[in-house]
């Protein structure tokens, strides 16, 4: 027995002495601190950082930590723009005030415009009025300019009427009061359903470039009107998706619900259902479910619309289960409620063969006190009035409206809005203004590039008594709401009395969490919106020929020319979850918020930490807006103390040095706007850097003052490098005069603690740059320092970088370079084979060159050697036991304003020009042929159905059309997985599954963020159980709707009024009786 034992224990030895380390094994490889001390003085040698950091070191004692009170802060701030608030809710009441006394005073002429002459005239006056042209007083003196949309007639009955009351001498005079009450007040206006826009102080109005652009300004589709009009709303959107769509209906259908969708906002909820002889919801997220209209649930409900047109339309079950829908306050995804108001179904179909009797009896015409709207959209060519819709429509005191063009979409887009607003007017018409609700938008861009603004509006409503408002001559009906006043806030004015060191973080919300501002808020660039840009075609030309079927060539378009022309959010909404992060505390302050408790006195904190990080909160009363700073205990505010820097100082006349400020409010967002003809990002970014050092409003302004120290300190090292004259990096040739080897060499960089960066040489591309900068910014206030370099990998290349610290491990500058990734590879696999030894590890394992995000830089592998890629890819099972004993770290978060390639091509491109094919050469020979024959253009007409899209957008520059080539983009969410491998040297780790016993150790090169692992060769036969996710991965759809709880805003809304039944069409004997077409038809 013992011997067979003991045979049984030798056979088994092998085995064992299989998984025991080998002594050789034991310690790095004695080539490795060699190979640590050469990066380190190749970082060293091309960045610099020594020479930057005696600039800084010097610098250090003009800087001086700022003491900062958090409830100090809050209150300071919080008096001057509750001030503020005040006087604005203060001024738009009054305009709406006098308005609607000029409203009710008009009376409509006796002679109308019926001749030319008096036409002429008439136009005359506006045109002397149109802010499109200079006014002829002289600069400096203020008057009231008037804007009419590209699509209305300057001489219809109802723009005369609207231009006649708006200039009434009392509306200029309350438009001087309030600016002499509030010197700042950047805009005043009032928008009409005529569109037509009263504004003040008249301005040149900007269009750019004005040759190729046309003006497509409308106050109907601004957000301050569109929220005053009418009450919130909870959509469903009926979808016919039978195979009588298919084709250029379709087209149509998709268009008027992105333009209907563009009308909607986050106190908006909208759900959908799809259905031809089937039915279903259009967001798959769960069956029955409402989400609220924010930038990317529009976006997400738009892309999920997307079906295959086929089989007969049955309405009757998904008209049911619409209006259940409604009637289930359950059916949200976000936990508190909806919108609390007008519930609609809006129906987009081309014809029902069968309509559903017993549904509308049963579920609309009997219901009780639960008033749902049908809004009836007719859609398709030669479609026309539908009665069965229009009876439908009719019996739910709504409306139905006719899209058989793509003309028609935009005016009919919004006629369920035309229709809510008269609901509105007639439920205020006792109301005093003062009484009213004033309407407050989300943060959006100034249509004339004034930057990020919010507005408040309220609505003007006309006497249903009035002698003539109603008795016009006009083809359209006039609306019972008169217009909208409103008047503008500027984030500047909030940001300007907000804390501005890096202690304080401050932010504005809405009642519901909504960011108004935040530092950290991606804004669009400023620009001019509501244009659209005609592709080298005069804008003149598509005005005038409109009707002649000129064919504009726009190409690919990504999500910025969405927002130009108004049908995307200007500024996407976003939640504070998604910018704050989304732990206990965060959802404790929102639901702080949420419920109005913000005293501005009671901390909201972790009380498990020992760390003093808390919040402080406080909302302004009579609005949705709450004031919130953050204090956090280990990130100090600076102020320079030392004396005034010269601008000269601030730059060099090296052309290879990029400078840049990354502060988008810099000097209270002075130099936002940046004028620049050549659109190169790099140009802009140093034209901007140039008005940051020159500018008045930048030179003399404290909250600038340490900013500009630290730009100083970058100027002895932006002299050292070499100049070139042409100021560009094409090829390593023209760097011949640094003396390293620039083979692998991209650029050197510094990144400061004051968010001003120089870079050595210019970027090659703007993505790099950005991508660069916007890691920098994340790691700006860190507190993990230490004097080892540090490795961030990209695609094609490796950031090398290091911080400079004060005597408190305070970070005031990052200094780095960037290399291409093979410089690592090379300098690895020429190590390995140049100074191996007997003992050597490497000899008889794999070695691999790990960052601390567990990305494989270069590696001994044979035929793998000169490949890097995440240790995922390369030792799944390695990775797998470094997790298990938590020697990988993981981190996921989500970045919710990401770019990414656009999915989705623009559905309104016209077609432009391409090489002829064979058919389409014999359709204009043919089309030719006739149009001689019989004096018509064919081809002009047609021609456009047959030729495909090819062409990008073009760009109009001293009269010569110019190719610009773009790569069209959008705005979208991507899971992010943040790695770090510990720094634990010398560990030996052990790994075992699948019948694959293998061990490994991790070495830490020296002075370094990087690690030698050693391990044995991986076995053949293993396989991960799981994947694992290393890259960012997008996220799409229903993963990126978050379930954020929600309140509908402290306003009373009525849904109806006694007045309705009398004074608007719907539930009255014309509705109860069918019509005969319709019983002809059953």
């Amino acid at each position: 027995m013992v011997h067979s034992s003991l045979l049984f224990i030798l056979l088994l030895f092998p085995f064992l002495s299989f998984s025991i380390p080998s002594p050789s094994t034991t310690n790095a490889p004695r080539w490795l601190n060699a190979f640590s001390e050469y990066l380190v003085d190749k970082f060293n040698e091309q960045s610099k950082f020594e020479l930057i950091n005696q600039e800084i070191v010097s610098l250090s004692p003009s800087l001086r930590l700022k003491s900062e009170s958090c409830a100090h802060a809050l209150q300071s701030a919080y008096r001057a723009i509750s001030l503020l608030l005040e006087k604005r809710m203060k001024a738009v009441q009054r305009l709406a005030n006098i308005a609607e006394e000029s409203i009710r005073d008009y009376r409509e002429p006796k002679e109308p415009i019926n001749d030319n002459a008096t036409s002429c005239n008439f136009a005359s006056i506006i045109n002397g009025s149109d802010v499109h042209f200079h006014s002829e007083k002289e600069e400096g003196t203020k008057e009231s300019g008037v804007h009419v949309n590209i699509e209305s007639y300057t001489c219809e009955p109802g723009v005369v009427r609207d231009y006649t009351w708006t200039k009434d001498e009392s509306i200029d005079r309350i438009f001087m009061e309030n600016e002499r009450d509030d010197p700042s007040i950047p805009n005043q206006f009032i928008g009409t359903y005529t569109s037509l826009t009263r504004m003040y102080p008249r301005r040149k109005w900007e269009i750019e470039p004005e040759k190729i652009t046309a003006d497509l300004f409308d106050p109907k589709f601004r957000p301050w009107f569109v929220n005053a009009e009418a009450a919130p709303k909870d959509i469903v959107f009926l979808l016919d998706y039978s195979g009588s769509m298919k084709g250029p209906t379709m087209h149509l259908s998709r268009i008027t619900l992105l333009y209907i969708l563009a009308t909607l906002n986050p106190n908006d909820y909208i759900a959908g259902v799809w259905f031809n002889k089937n039915f279903a919801s259009i967001l798959d997220c769960s069956n029955t479910t409402f989400i609220p209209a924010t930038t990317r649930n529009k976006k997400i409900f738009y892309e999920k619309s997307v079906k295959e047109e086929t089989e007969k339309a049955d309405l009757g079950p998904p008209l049911k289960f619409s209006i259940e829908m409604l009637r289930n306050q359950s059916s949200v995804l976000f936990g508190d409620s909806r919108s609390g108001s007008h519930k609609l179904i809006i129906l987009l179909t081309d014809g029902i063969d069968e309509w559903p009797h017993t549904v509308i009896q049963e579920n609309l015409t009997n219901s009780a006190g639960d008033k749902i709207r049908v809004f009836g959209m007719a859609m398709g060519f030669a479609t026309g009035p539908l009665p069965l819709l229009d009876h439908l429509a009719c019996t739910t005191n709504a409306t139905t409206s006719v899209v058989d063009s793509v003309a028609d979409v935009k005016a009919q887009s919004r006629s369920y809005l035309d229709h809510l607003s008269d609901v509105h007017s007639l439920t205020l018409q006792s109301t005093p203004i003062e009484d009213r609700p004033i309407s407050w938008t989300n943060v959006y861009m100034d249509n004339q590039a004034a930057g990020p603004v919010i507005t408040l509006s309220i609505p003007l409503i006309v006497p249903i008594h009035h002698p003539t408002w109603f008795d016009t001559d006009s083809q359209r009906k006039p609306n019972r709401m008169g217009g909208v006043a409103g008047v503008d806030i500027n984030i500047k004015e909030f940001t300007a009395h907000l804390p501005h060191g890096d202690g304080l973080r401050s932010f504005i919300v809405d009642n519901n969490g909504m960011v108004v501002y935040h530092k950290d808020h991606k804004l669009p660039k400023t620009e001019v919106h509501a244009v659209r840009r005609s592709a080298c075609y005069e804008s003149s030309q598509v005005k005038k020929k409109s009707g002649h079927a000129l064919r504009v060539q726009y190409g690919h378009s990504d999500e910025r020319v969405y927002r130009l022309v108004g049908l995307l959010d200007s500024i996407p909404t976003i939640d504070m979850y998604e910018l704050e992060s989304n732990s206990t505390i965060v959802q404790n302050l929102r639901r702080v918020i949420m419920d109005g408790k913000c005293d501005g006195k009671t901390k909201i904190m972790d009380k498990t930490k020992t760390e003093n990080d808390y919040y402080l909160c406080k909302s302004f009363p009579s609005t949705p807006l709450t004031l919130v700073i953050f204090s956090s205990h280990n990130v100090p505010s600076y102020d320079y103390t030392g004396p005034p820097i010269p601008s000269s100082q601030l730059t060099t006349p090296n052309p290879m040095v990029q400078y840049l400020i990354s502060k988008r409010s810099a000097c209270n967002w002075a130099i936002d706007k940046i004028h620049d003809d050549t659109r190169s990002p790099i140009g802009l970014e140093r034209l901007r850097y140039s008005q940051w050092i020159n500018h008045p409003d930048c030179i003399d302004n404290p909250s600038e003052s340490f900013s500009r120290a630290m730009a100083a300190s970058l100027k002895t090292w932006a002299d050292s490098w070499p100049e070139n004259p042409t100021g560009t990096c094409m090829d390593s040739g023209i760097l011949a005069g640094i003396p390293f080897d620039v083979r692998y060499y991209l650029n050197s960089f510094v990144y400061t603690r004051g968010q001003v960066a120089a870079f050595y040489p210019i970027p090659e591309s703007e993505k790099s740059m950005k991508q660069l900068t916007e890691k920098m910014e994340k790691e700006r206030l860190w507190k993990k320092n230490s004097s080892d370099i540090q490795f961030s990998v990209r695609d094609t290349h490796v950031i090398i970088y290091k911080p400079i610290v004060d005597e408190k491990n305070n970070r005031l500058a990052i200094v780095g370079i960037q290399w291409r990734l093979d410089f690592l590879t090379d300098r690895f696999i020429n190590w390995t084979l140049n100074h191996t030894y007997k003992e050597d590890p490497c000899m008889t394992h794999t070695c691999l060159l790990l960052s601390r995000s567990a990305y494989v830089i270069a590696s001994n592998m044979g035929e793998y050697a000169a490949k890097h890629a995440p240790l995922t890819q390369f030792d799944s099972q390695t990775f797998k036991a470094l997790r298990k004993q938590r020697e990988i770290q993981l981190e996921v978060s989500i970045d919710y304003q990401a770019e990414c390639e656009a999915q989705m091509k623009t559905m309104w491109a016209s077609p432009s020009s391409q090489p002829s094919s064979f058919i389409q050469t014999l359709f204009y020979t043919i089309s030719g042929l006739l149009s001689t024959l019989l004096s018509f253009n064919f081809t002009m007409i047609f021609s456009a159905f047959i030729t495909p899209i090819e062409s990008q957008p073009k760009i109009m520059k001293n009269g010569t059309c110019y190719f610009q080539e773009i790569v069209p983009f959008e705005r979208c969410a991507y899971i992010q997985y943040q790695y770090t491998v510990t720094k634990n040297d010398h560990r030996q780790f052990d790994m075992h599954g699948q019948g694959c016993s293998r061990y490994g150790r991790l070495h830490n090169v020296n002075n370094t963020r990087l690690a030698l692992l050693v391990v044995q060769q991986a076995c053949g036969k293993y396989n991960p159980e799981e994947p694992f996710h290393y890259h960012p991965r997008r996220i799409l759809g229903c993963e990126t709707i978050a379930n954020y709880p929600r309140k509908r805003p402290n306003y009373t809304y009525t849904l109806s009024s006694p007045k309705v039944r009398n004074q608007m069409r719907g539930n009255g004997p014309e509705c109860r009786k069918m019509p005969e077409i319709i019983l002809f038809n059953i």
